[in-house]
């Protein structure tokens, strides 16, 4: 199964290079049958016809090289925007949205994402004052570095 997932990264790496779109996740499943999840994105959203094509070009791939049974499940798909942010890209993706964030302490926190690199992300969360007769909301940048983040993702707001 880790060879399968290897190639499978390879492949995408190749297919994938010189443009805005990435690898998320890989998952592979054997319990009744194979069963092959493969995550993808691009920075601006990724389409299904980008999905089939990410599938198809799989498909042949791994067929060819007689690395998946007669029968097998190959999904190709999105991460779901309401799943927790696996690669850096996600975080590119992501910079001037409203994120939420899960520290290893179990402290939740939110706001705009504004920066991240190797070691950190920067967001500016916005609090209530603490007068209660000021209904303005206090801006207030912070940094958190990844070594405290249990996840990190976009958080949906509805208007």
């Amino acid at each position: 199964m880790s060879q399968l997932i290897s190639t499978i990264n390879h492949l995408l790496a190749i297919k994938l290079e010189n443009t805005n779109c990435f690898l998320v996740e890989i998952k592979v499943t054997d319990a009744v049958g194979t069963k092959i999840q493969v995550f993808a994105d691009c920075l601006e959203g990724i389409t299904i016809k980008k999905c089939v094509e990410l599938s198809r070009h799989l498909e042949t791939e791994l067929e060819e090289r007689g690395l998946v049974p007669e029968k097998y499940v190959l999904e190709v798909s999105s991460p779901g925007a309401d799943k927790a942010f696996k690669v850096p890209q996600q975080y590119t993706k992501n910079i001037g949205e409203l994120v939420e964030i899960k520290t290893k302490e179990g402290q939740k926190m939110e706001g705009i994402l504004l920066k991240f690199d190797e070691e950190h992300i920067t967001i500016e969360a916005h609090k209530a004052a603490k007068n209660p007769k000021n209904k303005q909301l206090i801006k207030q940048q912070m940094t958190i570095p990844f070594t405290k983040i249990k996840a990190t993702k976009r958080k949906i707001v509805f208007k």
